[in-house]
Order: structure tokens, then sequence, then C-alpha cells
């Protein structure tokens, strides 16, 4: 009985996080506004666009999960889907998303879980260089438009952009030898011990395997920008496209090494574009309705359908250890 009183206040718990998450701030306050008084002039095909990009976005993260997998156990796509689903569920509501990796781990075969975590901080890392990538070659228009910063050489700001990139993809294809460096940094010790455990999993992965989820994170990232820019263009936003593009880049940068607070982070989201989007002329009300409503498309929907999966995975686990019991 407390078990399920335990897993019920969880539950609970969650629901009341995510509607405080899509109730909290001006987000709402600002569609409803910016509806009333534009509903004529809005082109709402780039809107639908949006919506219908949404299930690919989600899509290229799972098949990233199924690459991941490979070897291990053959994952069906419908359950590689399921589990970054469930991971959403609680990204949405913990601080930098890292509920993400408890999520999946949750759904994921209890033999697995050590090999979830590996996958999902591999993911992770391969995500973020394209956040980091993309946002270092247009920075300069964000810094520009934003910050009013000019250069007159860039190629001391090429070399910098190269360097970067060039530490990060050595990490990415080499982060199964952190082991090493954690050890000559702090000798043997319990952390060690976990490290070791963790690496295990992060050396099993191939180079191919790293090859395609670097891809995919590519095109994942492709997807959320073209999102961005059409979500910004049914709002009727006239503006030069390069610099358009040298904002929305800068936006995902910032926002993907900032870790916040789960009531906060749809909040800074919205402060974050009000802070860019005004330099460039943009009100406040197009800002936070642009930023407010992809939140809904691509992280709240999925975030929903993801806590019935995270239900059923819990009501699977209660059947299974009847069953044992029995």
């Amino acid at each position: 009985m407390l078990k399920h009183i335990a897993k019920l206040t969880g539950f609970s718990v969650i629901v009341w996080l995510m509607y405080k998450q899509l109730s909290g701030g001006k987000g709402i306050e600002a569609i409803i506004t910016l509806y009333q008084s534009e509903q004529d002039g809005l082109q709402y095909q780039y809107l639908v666009g949006c919506i219908f990009l949404m299930p690919l976005n989600w899509l290229l993260e799972s098949q990233k999960w199924r690459v991941l997998h490979q070897g291990e156990a053959k994952i069906t796509f419908l359950k590689s889907l399921k589990t970054i689903l469930a991971g959403t569920s609680l990204a949405v509501i913990t601080p930098a998303g890292i509920g993400d990796v408890g999520g999946r781990m949750v759904v994921s075969h209890a033999s697995k879980r050590a090999h979830a975590f590996s996958a999902t901080l591999v993911s992770s890392i391969a995500q973020n260089f394209c956040n980091l990538a993309a946002g270092l070659s247009l920075g300069w228009i964000f810094m520009e438009t934003v910050f009013h910063i000019t250069f007159s050489d860039y190629r001391w700001y090429a070399g910098l952009f190269i360097l970067q990139s060039v530490v990060f993809l050595f990490f990415y294809y080499n982060v199964g030898k952190a082991e090493r460096w954690f050890q000559a940094l702090f000798g043997k010790s319990k952390w060690q011990r976990a490290v070791a455990s963790v690496c295990e999993n992060l050396s099993s992965f191939s180079y191919n395997q790293l090859h395609k989820v670097l891809g995919l994170s590519l095109l994942r990232y492709l997807v959320y920008f073209t999102q961005y820019l059409w979500i910004l263009l049914f709002l009727r936003v006239d503006r030069d496209m390069t610099e358009i593009c040298g904002n929305i880049a800068g936006i995902y940068l910032i926002q993907s090494g900032i870790p916040l607070p789960p009531f906060a982070s749809v909040l800074a989201r919205g402060e974050l574009a009000i802070l860019v989007w005004s330099q460039s002329g943009i009100e406040a009300v197009i800002a936070l309705t642009a930023t407010f409503s992809l939140w809904i498309i691509n992280l709240m929907i999925p975030a929903i359908v993801g806590l019935f999966v995270l239900y059923q995975a819990g009501k699977s686990a209660r059947e299974e250890q009847t069953k044992v019991t029995q």
C-alpha cells in the first residue's frame, strides 16, 4: 500500500510541475494576446509545418537510441520512441534536463540501465556539439546583433571556432577513456570505481555508431532550427534572414549551456528571447509567443505522452514482481 501511495505521489508531483511550467509566466498571456490582435494576419502554413516537424524531431532522437543499442539487444522503433518520451517527461521538470537520464533508465530493462545511462550521455554530447558548432559558426552575427560587438578581422574567430570544435570532437570520440583522465586527476577512489563502470559501457560504442549518432544529431538540429525559423515566419517576423539565423543559433547555444531549475526554465527562455529579439526590433510579445509555442510543441506534448509511458513501465514492473513472488 505504501509503495502505491509513493508512486501515486510521485506522478502527482510530476503532473503538478508540468502544470506549473505550462501556466507560469507570461507565455500563455502572450499567445492569447497576439492571437486576438493578429489573428487574420498570421501565416498558419508555417505553424502547421512546425507541428509536423515535431514527430520527426523525436523520431531522429529515437533512431539515435537504436543506433547506440546495436549489438546489445534488438530494440524496436516503438520501444525506442517510448524510452525517449519517458526521458522527456522528466527532463522538462528537472534542472538542465537531467531527468532525461532517469526517465530512460526507468523504462529500460534493469540489466541494461548502465548501458542506457552511457547511451544517453553520448547522445547528449553529440547534440550539444551541434549546438556548439552551429552557435559558434553563426556567433559573430549573433554578437554583432545583440551585443553590438564588431570584428575587424574574422580569422581569430574562425581559429577559435576550429579549436573548440576539434577539442569537443576529440572528447566525443575518446569519452570512453575518461577513466584514465579521472584517475590521473583524483587517484583511486569510490568515484573512480563508478566512473570505471560507466567508461566500460562508453568504450563499447564503435566509431561507426558514434559517426551515425553525430549525423543524426546534426539532422535533428536542422529540424528544431527550422521549427524556430518557421514559428517566427508564422508570427510575420520580417527581418534579414542572416540576422534571424544568427540569433536562433545563439539562443540555442546559450540555452544548451545554462542549468536551470524546473520553474525557471521556461521563464528564462522567454527572458533570453526578449533580450535577443528586442535588439532586432522584435516586440516582446512575439518573442514570448515564439518561445512558449515551441516549448509546448517540442517538449510539453511529448512529455505528456511520456508520462503515460512511465506509468505503464511502473505497472509492468509491478506485474513482473507479482509473478516472481507467486
